[in-house]
């Protein structure tokens, strides 16, 4: 088992490698190099250095750039998502053997979370690779009994990298122990959080209920964290806490906030800038950007069937035949239809993530159950991540649902008895036979996950036949032929052109590339977040450059003529009032100032 799982290892890296280095350019994988670089360079979180992220997340980049010398490249960024990735999807793989008993369903369950989370490479660098890790992390500790202090701690890491999951993370504890509640109020009280449940999705995307899709999609989080109340808020046998815990864990949460908050105060940060980039910028975005979520009326249906059906299971107890079945359906659909599709697992599996606390037989004991409460209330409450930017956070919101589908399959075949002849047989084996038969499953794994669950082979052709895109700090970055010659004429032109420039959408790889500073810093993979007065003093720092250029999307720049949009106002008079067009590359034309226009420079390459 243990040669397997390294076979397992090994290919899962040389997998998740030509995957991380082979991906497209992301806008925010430039974006969040920048304000780590600044942050390195001792300027203050949110004034003056612009970020949408927590201090807890520059305080892990300050260790691993500063005291481990891991350099702010292309490079480096992509081989600690590729780390991370791997990180999230072993821990979970330990948490499910915890949950199971079994080594095979543990490697099973890293294999399908490394397929799961194949999405983490479009945007390296970005905190929710920290994310992913800390919530795998967090039901790995929720395995151990009384695990309220570990789970303090990870909830103040989470709130300080990114607040919503943070919340999230935290009321899935506090719901878990809800279940502990006893006395005359425990009725009332677990009522009166069923409620809320249901009621929570909705109450999060108030703003957008009235769209189809919105309220679909908070059915799907209402059935899951619903269901899991009226079968999971009943006593367990297992302590989850104790008073002493309790006051050790909120002490705990405590010092941790203070010194995530003292990190970015020591470096400058003032309360009011506190106070905006972490709780009024976030709460502002669902204002700013939306990114619908494709879920059919379809998986609200089947929502509604779910939550139905788990009402029913509490009124009248299913046998052990049917909980089989169910779980069954559960597991196969996750592990082999749905595998790697987050929005599918979405749709079809978190409303019936509930049956992972159904015993499959009669007097069954039940280790781990507050484990499993947990893994639900998670579950739901971090699929609302993809709200209000439904990108890469579909696949990091369902990713605990790769854990609940494999729980329920290993909990079905344990249950099952085999015949008295076959038992016989396999007793009179060999013990080398009987060893044979892990060593058979444990290389039908590798092989499915090496061939059929990730294409291995295809993965490392597209690489192969990728262009190197060789930039200072990128030698390893490879991508389409076309786009990697337009990176290097860009940053050939700046360099020889240029001593400032700044570019929309943002490209602040090129900074790296150049080897430039961009003119203030207020740097972000959009010109949205920025309001009018910042934008005029990106623009003004420009302009006092002797050679100032302006990289711009073609298109963009076309539509500006039939209607600027209202937010960029400061960018589109700039351009058309006090620039002209110097070169052109590809989808991009470049502008400078008027008055240091030559003729006839305007190139017509890249059209």
């Amino acid at each position: 088992m243990v040669a397997g799982g390294l076979v397992l290892l090994g290919v899962a890296l040389s997998f998740a490698f030509h995957v991380v280095f082979a991906r497209m350019l992301s806008l925010d994988e430039g974006y969040l190099m920048i304000t780590i670089r600044g942050f390195l360079d001792g300027h203050a979180l949110y004034d003056p250095l612009f970020t949408q992220y927590g201090p807890a997340f520059y305080l892990y980049e300050w260790v691993a750039r500063g005291l481990l010398h891991i350099p702010v490249t292309h490079d480096a960024t992509r081989w600690l998502c590729l780390f991370h990735w791997l990180v999230a999807s072993a821990l979970l793989g330990l948490a499910g053997r915890r949950l199971t008993g079994s080594a095979l369903a543990g490697l099973f369950i890293f294999a399908q979370s490394v397929v799961h989370l194949n999405e983490l490479a479009n945007e390296p660098g970005h905190p929710q690779e920290l994310v992913i890790v800390l919530l795998a992390l967090g039901v790995l500790v929720a395995t151990r009994l009384r695990a309220l202090g570990g789970l303090a701690l990870i909830a103040a890491a989470l709130l300080f990298i990114k607040i919503n999951v943070g919340v999230f993370f935290g009321l899935a504890v506090a719901l878990t122990m809800a279940g502990e509640i006893s006395g005359r109020a425990a009725r009332v009280v677990k009522g009166l959080l069923l409620a809320g449940c249901l009621a929570l999705p909705f109450l999060l995307m108030r703003r957008h209920v009235e769209l189809d899709w919105c309220r679909n999609y908070g059915a799907l989080i209402a059935a899951a964290l619903g269901g899991t109340c009226v079968l999971g808020l009943r006593s367990t046998g297992d302590s989850f806490f104790t008073r002493r815990d309790l006051f050790r864990a909120g002490a705990g949460f405590v010092i941790s906030s203070v010194v995530f908050l003292g990190v970015a105060v020591c470096t400058g940060s003032s309360a009011r800038a506190l106070l905006d980039g972490l709780i009024v910028t976030p709460m502002q975005m669902p204002a700013m950007v939306l990114m619908p979520l494709p879920v059919s009326t379809l998986a609200a249906l089947n929502s509604v069937l779910a939550l139905a059906t788990a009402c029913f299971f509490l009124w009248r107890r299913p046998g052990a035949g049917a909980v089989r079945v169910f779980k069954l359906i559960f597991g196969v659909a996750g592990a082999f239809v749905c595998i790697g599709q987050p929005t599918a697992q979405l749709s079809a599996l978190l409303p019936w993530v509930w049956l992972t606390l159904l015993p499959t037989g009669q007097g069954e004991a039940r280790p781990h159950s507050v484990a499993r409460i947990f893994l639900c209330f998670l579950a739901g409450t971090e699929a609302m991540q993809a709200y209000p930017v439904a990108g890469t956070q579909i696949a990091n919101g369902t990713f605990l649902l790769v854990l609940a589908y494999a729980v329920n399959l290993a909990d079905v075949v344990r249950s099952i008895s085999l015949p008295e002849k076959i038992t016989a047989g396999l007793s009179a084996l060999s013990p080398v036979a009987r060893r044979g038969l892990p060593a058979a499953l444990m290389l039908a794994l590798v092989w499915c996950f090496a061939n059929v669950w990730c294409d291995w082979p295809g993965v490392r052709r597209a690489y192969a036949a990728a262009a190197p895109l060789n930039l200072p700090g990128s030698r390893s970055v490879r991508m389409h032929p076309g786009a990697a010659l337009l990176f290097q004429d860009l940053t050939a032109y700046l360099r020889a052109e240029s001593d400032g420039f700044i570019s929309y959408p943002c490209l602040n790889s090129l900074y790296f590339w150049t080897e430039q500073r961009p003119p203030t810093l207020l740097n972000g993979s959009g010109w949205l977040q920025f309001d009018h007065a910042q934008q005029r003093q990106i623009l003004d720092a420009l302009l006092a450059r002797s050679r100032p250029r302006l990289v711009l999307r073609t298109d963009m720049v076309n539509g500006w003529a039939q209607g600027a949009p209202l937010h960029l106002r400061p960018l589109v008079e700039c351009v058309m009032q006090q620039c002209e067009p110097v070169r052109r590359m590809g989808p991009y034309t470049i502008f400078a100032p008027k008055a240091e226009t030559k003729p006839n420079v305007l190139s017509a390459r890249g059209n």
